[in-house]
């Protein structure tokens, strides 16, 4: 995704040139962009070769704590084949070093991010979208009343762009960005479902996410995706009478939903509880929806379990 840094500065400088003469900050960015905000003493690891992504993601790593080795970094994100790293091995990359990522992409995240003290990794594209020259950066400040972003990128720290090359190239670069917070925070502008995906995909490469599903948990009580994500991890753990408590807590706050009830009857049968089972199975299959028919299929288990004398067990 990187090209040479001689080549990058050239065709960096001549996009710059020309972004100068014709770009505009757009309504949307100066409408969500307001006030400076910046982050102070973000390490900076110059750029190599190829190198900007194990760069880029070096840094933040550093600020948020990790100490962290740019060559083992840039084994774990780096792809030879392709002279770069792709977005999917950064967010990767990240996770395997202990940090859960979050991707951001709309200046209010942008911005919002900074006001809470976290650099941002943005992805730009610094050519042309028919003739792309990809670039991984860390932006550490925006300036709306001087209309400048300053940002660690190649082989400078703190350059500071024009705020309207710095909107385009993040445009063509997909608006794509991420921030690493503190092992269990919870960003403010983050929402459920995109906070559980990503400790589902820091799940899957080994992280513990026990504090991160009890934290989300914690903040959206009432959120059946918070919830669930919570009481399946304490059942595969064998928490089950603590799973089947988040579920009771779950479908009081949603009575309505089918597969809280459903989910809720299944732990009771290994519980043993036959009869709240059954009444929560009765429950999903009366609520009928999409998961009709699991809840028929719950039911039915019960049933046969009651019938085969394990009601007075």
């Amino acid at each position: 995704m990187e090209t040479s840094s001689f080549k990058a500065a050239l065709l960096c400088a001549v996009f710059i040139f020309l972004s100068a003469c014709t770009a505009k900050v757009s309504p949307v960015w100066e409408s969500e962009v307001t006030s400076s905000v910046s982050v102070e003493n973000v390490p900076f690891y110059p750029q190599e070769e190829y190198q900007c992504g194990p760069a880029s993601l070096a840094a933040v790593l550093d600020y948020s704590g990790v100490d962290v080795q740019l060559d083992n970094l840039t084994g774990a994100v780096y792809t030879p084949s392709r002279k770069g790293s792709l977005q999917t091995a950064m967010l990767s990359g990240a996770r395997r070093f202990g940090r859960v990522p979050y991707k951001i992409g709309t200046p209010a995240e942008l911005r919002d991010s900074l006001a809470m003290g976290y650099p941002v990794v943005v992805l730009q594209n610094n050519g042309l979208r028919f003739a792309p020259v990809w670039h991984y950066a860390v932006v550490t400040g925006l300036y709306p009343d001087e209309k400048k972003v300053r940002l660690h990128s190649g082989l400078e720290k703190d350059l500071i762009l024009d705020e309207a090359t710095f909107e385009h190239t993040w445009n063509r670069g997909g608006k794509w960005g991420f921030i690493l917070p503190e092992p269990y925070g919870i960003p403010g502008f983050v929402s459920t479902s995109s906070y559980v995906d990503s400790v589902t995909a820091f799940e899957k490469v080994g992280g513990d996410p026990a504090e991160y599903y009890r934290g989300a948990y914690s903040e959206w009580s009432d959120n059946p995706l918070a919830g669930m994500a919570y009481a399946n991890y304490l059942y595969g753990e064998g928490e089950l009478a603590h799973a089947a408590e988040v579920y009771e807590n779950l479908v009081e706050a949603n009575p309505d939903r089918g597969v809280l009830w459903n989910n809720l009857a299944n732990i009771l049968l290994e519980t043993g509880d036959y009869d709240k089972a059954l009444d929560a199975a009765e429950r999903a299959v009366s609520l009928g929806g999409r998961f009709s028919k699991q809840a028929g299929q719950t039911l039915n288990e019960i049933k046969e379990e009651v019938q085969n004398g394990h009601k007075e067990e």
